[in-house]
């Protein structure tokens, strides 16, 4: 009854070990993959899609200013670059939005972009008719401006939210390993402590007998 329970005792604070240290590193484990697999990725195909807004923006303003048709074709070429750079930066972030107030946000950017974009293809027609004022007026309308700055600042306040998420899990997985080191070492040392009391208590009760 002695060795069971003596034995017992001991099995019993490596079962809670072994289950504790499998929790915990699995929950690390997850929060790293979160990091790694969806918050930084995130952050930097936000970072495409805001720097493809920004350059596409520039061509359009600079297409209005070509005193050439070489220079007219340069910039178009370039616009083209970058609004295919917003595109394919924007597939590969929407399978990483999930929450519902991400999804509205990142729907208002397609729809802001997507709405100044007509508005671009139109000064862009008008720039190849020879109607390089009205296609300014475009550019520089209100309405315009609105929409691409709208869609700028959503993309700055996604990358600001995938920033803080990916610092926060980042912090938790450090915290939670400290704590598992701690933990762990603490009831390792309280194993081998009980392990030598009882070698000792078992010795002293069997040997003189024997």
């Amino acid at each position: 009854r002695k060795f069971f329970f003596a034995f017992g005792i001991v099995c019993g604070l490596c079962v809670v070990l072994g289950t504790y240290t499998f929790i915990t590193f699995r929950d690390i484990a997850q929060k790293s993959r979160e990091v790694s697999g969806t918050s930084f990725p995130a952050l930097v195909h936000l970072a495409d899609i805001r720097s493809g807004m920004l350059q596409a923006r520039r061509e359009d303003l600079n297409m209005v200013l070509c005193p050439t048709p070489a220079c007219s074709t340069e910039h178009t070429a370039k616009r083209q670059k970058a609004i295919n750079a917003y595109k394919e930066a924007t597939a590969a972030y929407e399978p990483m939005v999930r929450t519902p107030h991400d999804r509205e946000a990142f729907q208002k950017l397609s729809e802001s972009f997507s709405g100044y974009e007509q508005d671009s293809d139109r000064a862009i027609g008008l720039i190849a008719s020879g109607k390089v004022g009205d296609a300014l007026d475009i550019l520089q309308s209100e309405a315009s401006m609105a929409k691409v700055n709208n869609a700028i600042a959503i993309a700055y306040e996604a990358m600001d939210e995938s920033a803080k998420s990916g610092t926060a899990n980042s912090v938790e997985s450090t915290n939670a390993s400290n704590r598992a080191t701690w933990v762990s070492g603490g009831v390792t040392l309280l194993i081998v402590l009980l392990c030598a009391v009882i070698g000792w208590t078992l010795t002293s009760a069997i040997a003189p007998r024997i």
